[in-house]
């Protein structure tokens, strides 16, 4: 799956894809990385690419429906002072079925609920 990838950290950095890693110099963004949902998750976990696209986590039962649901089923004190949904109470709420979710992926869909 084809997503656009932008490296939000001060140097070049690396990120692996089915053909082998691909370099980003600092503020490069691309279009056109493939990436499996282990390296799509490994990827956000470095924080250091901003992530988009890709519709194998957005299609339904996929990892953005289940942040979603969890994020729906949150209470009024799993949000942060800033009005975000603590990542560790959607970790939490999710259990071992998937990897952790990170402040990344939150706020991504977030964002989309917020819309």
């Amino acid at each position: 799956m084809a997503y656009t990838v932008k490296n939000i950290a001060p140097g070049p950095r690396g990120i692996h894809t089915p053909t082998g890693l691909k370099l980003l110099e600092p503020g490069e963004v691309r279009d056109d990385i493939d990436l499996s949902e282990g390296e799509y998750r490994n990827a956000l976990t470095t924080g250091h690419f901003e992530i988009s696209g890709g519709e194998a986590s957005k299609a339904p039962g996929g990892r953005d429906e289940a942040i979603r649901e969890t994020i729906a089923a949150l209470g009024k004190d799993d949000f942060t002072s800033a009005g975000k949904p603590q990542v560790d109470a959607i970790n939490t709420l999710l259990g071992d079925e998937f990897e952790h979710v990170t402040a990344a992926e939150r706020d991504a869909v977030w964002d989309e609920m917020q819309a």
